[in-house]
């Protein structure tokens, strides 16, 4: 799949903050390179020596890793440092899971889900995800044939980073309900989400982060709802904002938006909303 797409970009700067402009458009920069080939690798079990979980990681298509006959089975991959992870291909062989997570985790202990596929169909699955970590995991919930589950190849795909943003304290336009609260935004709970109010056409979202940060960049996960036009603006004071970047044609589904700035404040303006909804599952902050 490689790329993702950012849509209709656009940069401002302004004397307030450090704010570097000029980057490519073509959504989070994104490495080409497979960050699992070569790391260290675990798994729940594996059939034998032939068929261990570095197999899955050695970039070599000939070569599977394959666990044992039964379901909850899952492999995981130490990356070696903490990264924004925007993509995961799994390269099965026959026995597939057709039901199954991707988990990421800070600690190899502690672990978030950031993708559930519910119709697994086996081959090559390309999967866009928004997550960040050291750790990935993919946990077979489900297996599709008699078999276990077996990859030849387990690949992640990200950007160095880490998201600054999360369980910070978060302040919003408004709220719809008492379960779409802005905190659950920067919860790294994909399953919750935050909803301002119908009534609110101009909603905003902001992220205090508790000091001056150096900012990498701003991922948002949208719901049903969304905003075809926003920005993400950046403040040392919450006051004065500059915008580090602007969307005009969005459509849903994950945005990767990479800009280089600092500031302690971070706010998503959107300028409309479509469909009456407005929903943002996630709202990262990438950085140091």
């Amino acid at each position: 799949m490689r790329k993702l797409k950012l849509k209709g970009l656009g940069l401002f700067a302004a004397a307030i903050l450090t704010v570097t402009t000029g980057f490519s458009t073509s959504a989070f920069a994104s490495s080409s390179v497979n960050l699992a080939e070569g790391k260290t690798v675990t798994a729940s079990s594996y059939e034998g020596a032939t068929v261990d979980p570095s197999k899955a990681v050695d970039g070599n298509t000939a070569t599977r890793w394959s666990s044992n006959f039964s379901d909850d089975q899952w492999i995981a991959v130490d990356l070696g440092a903490s990264y924004a992870i925007d993509e995961v291909k799994l390269n099965w062989e026959a026995a597939y899971a057709s039901v199954y997570n991707i988990d990421v985790s800070d600690d190899g202990t502690n672990w978030r889900n950031i993708y559930t596929k519910y119709d697994g169909q086996g081959g090559i699955e390309d999967l866009t995800v928004l997550g960040t970590g050291r750790y990935v995991r993919v946990q077979g919930v489900q297996r599709a044939t008699s078999y276990g589950i077996s990859l030849y190849e387990f690949e992640v795909y990200g950007t160095p980073g880490t998201n600054i943003g999360a369980n910070k304290p978060t302040t919003a336009s408004s709220t719809l309900l008492w379960t779409s609260v802005p905190s659950y935004a920067v919860d790294q709970n994909s399953n919750t989400s935050w909803s301002p109010a119908t009534t609110d056409s101009n909603p905003t979202i902001t992220v205090d982060l508790g000091s001056t940060r150096t900012i990498a960049g701003a991922n948002i996960k949208w719901g049903y709802g969304y905003a075809p036009h926003y920005k993400i603006s950046v403040s040392n004071d919450g006051v004065n904002w500059t915008s580090v970047a602007e969307v005009t044609n969005n459509s849903g589904g994950i945005d990767f938006n990479s800009f280089s700035a600092s500031g302690r404040y971070v706010q998503l303006y959107a300028f409309d909303r479509t469909p009456d909804y407005f929903i943002v599952h996630e709202l990262q902050v990438i950085g140091s």
